[in-house]
């Protein structure tokens, strides 16, 4: 008689303990989503299985079965102080209301409008304990001029969020809790009075962002709107139909920095280190690097799950400790929820860690099933059929990893959307390697502009050629019948 192996969950908990406690401390979030869990009940749970787990002497399995079983309940108490810790508000119109800058604002030149987060917050002078949002409408030129740092005191109205009330429908006071905004406030810039110096690590950002920005605005006179979204995640100032042409083409994603630009951006340190340095030192320069990046783009949940995936790896080959991409998606995964259990009805968040994980589950299936692992390439060989079947691995590699990712997102993508670009695929196997390589021209121009400007002039021009066509492939590809 035939013996079987231990079942799937067995040897997750053998093999892969941190990606089961992951899993089980975002199931325990879940759970708790409505705040109304007892909390004590919930820490004596877990504070019992982690006592069990240092007085007890089991074997590994067990051990490992008793952490997991008590993440599920350190998930659902983490998620009940994140609910339960918002602040309720009344709406107050025509007040004194004064702040802080706290982060880069954001302008919309296309409706006037400046928005950015306020700290050390007063209305009708008395001091609240949690910060706001606000949006500020005026002349575009001055709203681009406050920096992070300065006191805005003005007049205006101060909203309470609203919350959802129907399934469904887009809950604002929710998604501003998950950055620590319990609020909001709205005013005219005449109403306004802008004081004090743009000081601190942030206003240093901003004054690094608003000079990049004036920079792509010199080297890409036709372009420079998808050269901010690309490189700074700036898309201000983008037209509002070409935003939706994005969307309808399903390739939005490449405008917002997310995992895929950090990855682009390290591998391409990596290699270039590589030439010069040691592997290790090239990989901390690297991590340096993209970390930096992620805080001058804004450290979206996209953009620390691969900030934190890549360290992950890094550390592992420098400690002789590598891990595998489920075990470093799940300290990933783990570490977010527990600085933010909010992040779970995040979009981007979901999108994100659903794209990852369905490449690293479904890809290798589909290379198998499309039979791409079968082309055999000779190495170093330059003849015409060795060229056709490299080009070919490559593109059928694209295809299994696009696929993958279009599968597993796709019941995150019907929920927060309510609509299926139709031809998502084909979007991104043309129009994204086409962005992707004005995005790497933008950056070599931006980079060769600082030691000989002509140069960077050139290499500009080539990637405001090739940006134009993106756009020119993405509208075609928006218009046509059916798409959505």
């Amino acid at each position: 008689m035939e013996r079987r192996g231990p079942s799937l969950p067995l040897r997750a908990l053998h093999t892969r303990p941190l990606m089961l406690a992951a899993a089980f401390f975002g199931c325990g979030a879940l759970l708790a989503r409505d705040g109304r869990l007892p909390q004590g009940v919930l820490l004596v749970c877990a504070a019992a299985l982690l006592l069990l787990w240092c007085l007890s002497h089991l074997r590994k399995r067990q051990c490992a079965a008793l952490l997991v079983a008590c993440a599920l309940f350190l998930g659902a108490a983490r998620m009940n102080i994140a609910v339960s810790g918002r602040p309720r508000v009344e709406d107050q119109f025509s007040v004194p209301i004064a702040g802080t800058v706290a982060d880069t604002p954001s302008v919309d030149a296309e409706i006037g409008r400046l928005t950015c987060r306020l700290t050390d917050v007063s209305v009708r002078g008395e001091a609240l304990s949690f910060d706001i949002r606000l949006y500020l409408r005026g002349d575009v030129s001055t709203l681009r001029e406050i920096a992070p740092g300065q006191r805005v005191s003005m007049t205006g109205h101060f909203w309470s969020p609203d919350e959802a009330t129907n399934p469904g429908q887009f809950d604002f006071a929710a998604y501003l809790w998950r950055s620590g905004v319990a609020a909001y406030a709205t005013a005219e810039l005449a109403d306004a009075a802008v004081s004090g110096e743009a000081r601190g690590f942030e206003a240093w950002l901003h004054r690094l962002r608003t000079a990049m920005g004036e920079r792509i605005d010199a080297l890409f006179p036709r372009s420079a709107d998808m050269v901010r979204a690309l490189v700074l995640g700036d898309r201000g100032d983008m037209e509002e139909d070409l935003r939706e042409s994005f969307d309808r083409a399903g390739v939005t994603h490449v405008l917002s920095i997310s995992g895929l630009h950090i990855t682009m951006l390290a591998m391409a340190v990596m290699a270039l280190l590589g030439l010069f340095l040691p592997r290790r030192w090239a990989f901390w320069l690297a991590l340096m690097l993209v970390t930096f990046y992620g805080l001058l783009v804004g450290m979206a949940p996209s953009v620390v799950r691969s900030i934190l995936m890549y360290a992950a790896l890094g550390a592992g080959q420098a400690t002789g400790r590598p891990t595998d991409s489920f075990t470093r998606l799940a300290l990933a995964f783990l570490l977010l929820l527990f600085w933010q259990p909010l992040y779970l009805d995040d979009a981007g968040f979901a999108l994100s860690f659903s794209a990852c994980a369905g490449m690293l589950c479904l890809t290798p299936a589909l290379t198998s099933l499309l039979r791409v692992d079968r082309l055999r390439v000779p190495e170093q060989s330059l003849r015409p059929s060795a060229l056709l079947l490299r080009a070919g691995r490559y593109f059928g590699s694209l295809l299994c990893a696009t696929l993958a990712a279009q599968l597993s997102t796709l019941p995150a993508v019907i929920a927060y959307y309510g609509q299926l670009p139709l031809l998502a695929t084909l979007g991104n196997l043309v129009i994204v390697p086409i962005i992707l390589a004005g995005m790497y021209l933008a950056v070599a121009a931006l980079l060769l502009s600082l030691l000989w400007m002509p140069l960077g002039a050139f290499i500009a021009a080539l990637g405001d050629v090739t940006l134009l066509a993106s756009t020119l492939l993405t509208r075609l590809c928006a218009a046509l019948p059916l798409n959505a």
